[in-house]
């Protein structure tokens, strides 16, 4: 039986409007960086809209493929936003944990949980390292580091760890990825 080539594919999409410049001095950097946020929670083959696009676009288009698209409320992009600038800034530091996340986000680690729950589909523990995760494979993208130090780099501190979690997220060990990259 032959496969469709969406089954084969693996996508995800995110739009989102914006100001050429607000905190950050880059060219649509927050902007940049939201819809990679958006990317990050949406799922397998699923759009994610931002809600300044969605109040754009009628509402009859997003009635035909709302399972397609994930959107959330403003408060909601809000709040995703103090998560992931949260993680931003402290995906390094080896010693951040949930409770120090918690503390960040001024939450109990029961309002971190629900919060993160719902808007991310992962518990705080599971996006921290799925984070963590990415940026150590932009590390090995960007530069060309031994695997202990992207370990220690990305806020892992035990080299064994790091590689189990790489290995069952993007199924090969870190060391084969940096040799794919070269």
């Amino acid at each position: 039986m032959q496969q469709a080539y969406g089954d084969k594919l693996d996508f995800k999409i995110a739009v989102n409007a914006g100001e050429p410049i607000e905190k950050s001095n880059q060219l649509f950097g927050d902007t940049i960086q939201f819809a990679r946020n958006l990317c990050f929670i949406s799922g397998k083959h699923q759009i994610a809209v931002a809600s300044a696009v969605k109040e754009l676009v009628a509402k009859d288009f997003f009635y035909n493929i709302k399972n397609d698209l994930l959107t959330l409320s403003a408060q909601d992009e809000s709040m995703l936003q103090m998560l992931f600038s949260n993680l931003e800034e402290n995906w390094h530091n080896s010693d951040f944990d949930v409770a120090d996340y918690g503390k960040a986000m001024a939450m109990s680690a029961s309002q971190l949980y629900r919060k993160t729950i719902t808007l991310t589909g992962l518990s705080p523990n599971t996006l921290l390292k799925e984070f963590r995760l990415e940026k150590a494979k932009d590390l090995m993208r960007k530069r060309h580091y031994n695997i202990a130090q992207i370990t220690y780099d990305s806020g892992f501190s035990s080299a064994s760890y790091f590689t189990k979690c790489f290995k069952k997220k993007y199924g090969l060990l870190p060391m084969a990825y940096v040799e794919l990259l070269h």
